[in-house]
């Protein structure tokens, strides 16, 4: 079971987070228009090279996706069912999984800019985290945990049939 975790994690990173983070290029892309800011292109592969893999340092950027968002968020799920057999709810998930992208932008905006404009603006930053943890949460419950937390064993030994509690 832990072997669908993994592949499920690592496919998500790889295929899904560059997906996820191009969506507003995907209207273009279904009309044929391979327009980026005043360039345009001839051939999806270009248009694709630009707008998703030179932008994300494809595959760097989904590694350490993988590394310090999808992997804690998974230890810190495992962890709480192996110390009292009590599985999150979707609601705790998607909140813990704000909370870690939420920690990784307040860690990373102190090397950056984001805190030199009006903190107001950066409220954006706590949507765009919601939106990211419903989205993957949704995706990684359907994928993986209705699967796998079904068929862990419970402290008597038996199987359990609950998705979450």
């Amino acid at each position: 079971m832990k072997c669908i975790k993994i592949i499920v994690n690592i496919v998500l990173a790889l295929f899904g987070f560059p997906l996820i983070m191009t969506v507003r290029y995907w209207s273009n892309i279904i009309q044929g228009k391979y327009k980026y800011y005043d360039a345009y292109f001839d051939t999806l592969g270009e248009y694709v090279y630009v707008v998703v893999l030179h932008p994300l340092a494809y595959p760097l950027v989904p590694i350490l996706f993988l590394l310090f968002i999808l992997t804690p968020f998974q230890l810190i799920k495992d962890q709480q069912y192996a110390k009292s057999c009590v599985r999150y709810s979707y609601l705790k998930k998607v909140l813990i999984f704000t909370a870690i992208i939420l920690i990784s932008i307040i860690f990373f905006g102190t090397f950056s800019n984001i805190w030199w404009i009006p903190w107001y603006y950066n409220f954006v930053y706590v949507g765009c985290a919601l939106g990211f943890g419903l989205i993957f949460t949704t995706i990684l419950y359907f994928t993986v945990d209705v699967y796998v937390e079904k068929n862990i064993p419970t402290k008597n030994g038996k199987v359990s049939n609950a998705r979450s509690s």
